[in-house]
């Protein structure tokens, strides 16, 4: 019959084993973080949001009426709004339930504020949408046209 060397075999079979056995460790610890990570959708922290949320106040003005009118730049179909003007909170929202002191109608892009003591121009008022960190808007004179 034939007679087969078999010289090297051994180390062909090792590298084959090893080679297998990494194959399937790969697979399982990515499927591992496929469906770790799938199962984090929805749950991240607001912060997370905020950097894919385009939400802003475009301008902060006094109306001669002496409201406060903040000009709102929102991508988003529900949107909270804090505004916080000469230390009065006031919480604008799409959703009437949320609301406590001023409202933002949805499509709206205006929000009329009335705080109890005198705006003046070039006073920094402090906001914060969809429970993002606060950023703050200098108030100027509204233009009449």
């Amino acid at each position: 019959m034939f007679n087969l060397n078999n010289k090297g075999v051994a180390e062909v079979v090792q590298v084959l084993i090893i080679t297998a056995l990494s194959i399937v460790a790969i697979a399982t610890v990515s499927s591992y973080f496929l469906s770790f990570s799938s199962s984090l959708e929805g749950k991240l922290s607001p912060a997370v949001d905020c950097l894919t949320d385009k939400s802003d106040i475009l301008r902060v003005c006094v109306n001669p009426e002496g409201q406060v009118e903040a000009l709102v730049n929102s991508v988003e179909e529900e949107i909270d709004i804090k505004i916080n003007v000469n230390n009065q909170l006031f919480k604008c929202s799409t959703d009437a339930d949320k609301c406590s002191t001023c409202l933002l109608t949805q499509g709206s892009k205006i929000i009329f504020i009335s705080p109890t003591t005198a705006v003046s121009v070039g006073e920094e008022i402090r906001y914060s949408i969809n429970g993002c960190p606060a950023e703050s808007k200098t108030i100027t004179v509204c233009v009449v046209p």
